[in-house]
């Protein structure tokens, strides 16, 4: 019975776990960006090819959601930049309130009709149903 693995492509922008028969030669050729390379490490090996599937996804997986929360990291450490506590003024600190007072209200809704808004446009005509679901 043939051996199968699960081996992992070491191309920069690819990555990916992938499960192949074992072969004789240690080369293989990476499904998804087609970079030839050596085998350098067999991250599971087994003789039925369902457990080898089962392994590459379970693999893909925590490699997605690692890659996941490390943008969301850097997503937050981006947004939540602390300035130093020798840059910070009460001057800074007031502007921040004065920001917060804004009005939330859009600047369009004095100028929006609300009996406009109410009534159909002359184009559009009131639909109905008869007992059958039908619209009429």
């Amino acid at each position: 019975m043939p051996n199968y693995q699960v081996v992992r492509c070491a191309g920069d922008s690819c990555g990916h776990f992938q499960s192949q028969q074992e072969k004789k030669a240690n080369k293989w050729t990476c499904v998804v960006c087609g970079l030839k390379q050596s085998l350098k490490r067999v991250y599971f090996q087994s003789t039925a090819p369902k457990e080898c599937r089962a392994a590459v996804m379970e693999l893909n997986m925590s490699r997605g959601q690692a890659q996941a929360a490390k943008k969301q990291h850097i997503a937050l450490a981006s947004k939540d930049c602390v300035l130093p506590a020798s840059s910070y003024t009460p001057s800074a600190a007031l502007q921040n309130e004065q920001h917060s007072d804004l009005p939330t209200t859009s600047k369009w809704d004095g100028y929006a009709d609300d009996e406009a808004a109410n009534e159909p446009a002359a184009d559009e005509t009131e639909f109905g149903t008869d007992k059958h679901n039908r619209i009429v």
